[in-house]
């Protein structure tokens, strides 16, 4: 799981068209590609197993 450090919802559009939807400032990651950008990505945080991500201090 990762949490969004930007915005609490948005859809993340990869370079082979896939789409995958940010909700309330979380993401689940299995597909490598995904897991990649997201880790590449300073707006997102890899959570550990089982941790509840707190929510952001502000709306973007």
């Amino acid at each position: 799981m990762f949490r969004d450090l930007a915005y609490r919802s948005r859809t993340l559009v990869l370079t082979d068209g896939r789409t995958f939807a940010v909700e309330r400032s979380r993401i689940e990651a299995s597909d490598p590609a995904l897991i990649a950008f997201l880790s590449q990505n300073s707006e997102f945080e890899r959570q550990p197993p089982n941790a509840v991500p707190a929510e952001p201090t502000a709306e973007v």
